[in-house]
């Protein structure tokens, strides 16, 4: 038989144990069960000795310092946006130092809706993280990009492994902290450069019917005009602003009657366009000038509809692009049946044959925009040789010929003249919206001129907390010098 002595050793250290307590009824023995019982036994303290092998927990956490202000803990609100984390872990433990085993560390934002735990939730990308080789039991954490207001979540995973065993007894920790640092000046753009929109009223009273303008300044909110054929059901929903023309007008008049309403918009307080834009706004004949106060105004325009214009300039694989105002994108093609050529992949088949009629053309986009593949039933109805859409989507023409498919609408709008802009300063600010009573207040701001120490204030201040922007204005143009913008200035 194989002898092993630590096995032997064990079984008699087992034997004797028990024998002992057989024999307890003795008193002299039970007096020596006593001394020997004042030590404990050898398997006693092997076994402890194993016991305290199999139960480590691993390292815990012990602090989240962020390289600006004190410890993060849960609940904690950081004034100042940090840029790293380093998380300090119980002494004499050493992380495993490896990219899977540090992915166990992670960090996620609130996002739109501020609440942590929702659909919106964003995780925040790390720049770089690592073990600090001195110290095996720090991790250092750096953001790939600067922390914006919002919740945060710190996680911890219970899968991070260290030389000591899994964290935590292998339960994940998360802590959940805030970073609030007020809103911040991100850049001042003195004497900006500004282009005029050229908007020009095309079109006929039936194509014009639901034409809608969406102008919006510098990022801000927009305002959407809405043309209105006084003759049709047409329908302006609630949030635009109606533009009403007869059958008869000619496309002046029609240009006339939406530079009104532009510029009762621009004029008016409270609206979002209210001094953002040089008044008054006019035509010249069916053209339209619009020049921003401060930003070059981003004007925008519907699609009404889609006509099937010359059927015989069909070429296989044309292609039109529309933008549902849900979002939703589809690209349609064209493909001659009697070609080899393929349809590209993802977008929605339109079938012909050479020499189909624009009626027949007409059916097929229809049939295609009402597919449920597409965008579904209503989408669009045929309006002669065309369809009209029962919103107002944007649609990008892709085809050979610009003869074949033409767009319902008439406006057009083109790139105009520079204008720079002398007598204005624009504030830039972070993402955090400010009183809108203080940040229009003049006293607000002081432009020093560090040539001759002359303090200048601007004559008023147009803030929008969609752009996060303050445009500065000032009585005259500013002279040709060093100047320092104090914000936040005291009265």
């Amino acid at each position: 038989m194989y002898l092993n002595p630590f096995r032997d050793f064990v079984k008699k250290v087992v034997s004797t144990g028990v024998s002992r307590k057989r024999r307890r009824s003795s008193p002299s023995r039970a007096r020596k069960s006593d001394r020997n019982s004042r030590g404990p036994a050898p398997f006693t303290v092997a076994a402890e000795m194993c016991e305290a092998r199999t139960m480590l927990s691993g390292p815990a956490l012990i602090t989240v310092a962020p390289n600006t202000g004190g410890f993060i803990t849960n609940g904690s609100l950081q004034t100042t946006a940090p840029t790293q984390l380093t998380f300090t872990f119980s002494p004499s433990t050493s992380i495993i130092n490896t990219p899977a085993n540090l992915s166990n560390i992670s960090v996620t934002r609130a996002g739109a809706d501020h609440n942590l735990g929702t659909a919106d939730d964003q995780a925040v990308a790390a720049g770089s993280i690592v073990v600090d080789t001195q110290n095996p039991n720090i991790v250092t954490l750096r953001f790939a990009n600067s922390l914006v207001n919002d919740t945060y979540q710190i996680k911890v995973a219970g899968t991070l492994n260290s030389s000591t065993g899994f964290f935590n007894s292998q339960q994940n920790q998360t802590i959940n902290f805030s970073v609030d640092f007020g809103a911040q000046v991100v850049s001042v753009v003195p004497q900006p450069v500004v282009r005029t929109e050229q908007l020009k009223i095309g079109g006929n009273a039936q194509s014009l019917d639901g034409q809608t303008i969406a102008v919006s300044m510098g990022g801000g909110t927009t305002v959407t005009f809405q043309l209105k054929n006084s003759s049709t059901a047409s329908v302006v929903p609630p949030a635009n602003t109606g533009v009403v023309y007869d059958p008869g007008d000619s496309t002046t008049v029609v240009a006339g009657k939406l530079a009104a309403a532009i510029n009762t918009a621009a004029t008016t307080n409270g609206n979002p366009l209210f001094n953002t834009l040089a008044t008054p706004v006019t035509n010249a004949g069916n053209q339209i000038a619009l020049t921003g106060a401060a930003f070059t105004a981003d004007v925008r325009l519907s699609a009404a509809g889609l006509n099937v214009s010359n059927a015989a300039t069909i070429t296989d694989l044309d292609t039109f692009t529309v933008t549902a105002q849900n979002g939703t994108v589809r690209t349609f093609q064209f493909k001659d049946n009697t070609t080899p050529s393929l349809i590209t992949p993802g977008n929605v088949g339109i079938t012909y044959n050479p020499g189909a009629s624009a009626a027949t053309l007409t059916t097929a986009i229809l049939s295609a925009l009402n597919d449920p593949a597409a965008f579904g039933a209503g989408f669009a109805v045929q309006n002669g040789n065309g369809v009209k859409f029962a919103g107002n989507p944007a649609v990008v023409l892709g085809t050979a010929n610009a003869s074949f498919l033409t767009l319902v609408g008439g406006a057009q709008v083109a790139d105009g003249a520079l204008v720079p802009k002398n007598d204005v300063i624009t504030v830039y600010f972070s993402k955090t919206e400010l009183v809108k009573s203080l940040a229009e207040d003049p006293a607000f701001y002081q432009v020093l001129n560090t040539t001759d120490g002359s303090i200048l204030q601007p004559t008023s201040v147009k803030y929008d907390n969609v752009g996060n922007t303050a445009v500065l204005k000032f009585a005259a143009d500013l002279p040709t010098a060093t100047f320092h913008v104090t914000i936040g200035a005291p009265r």
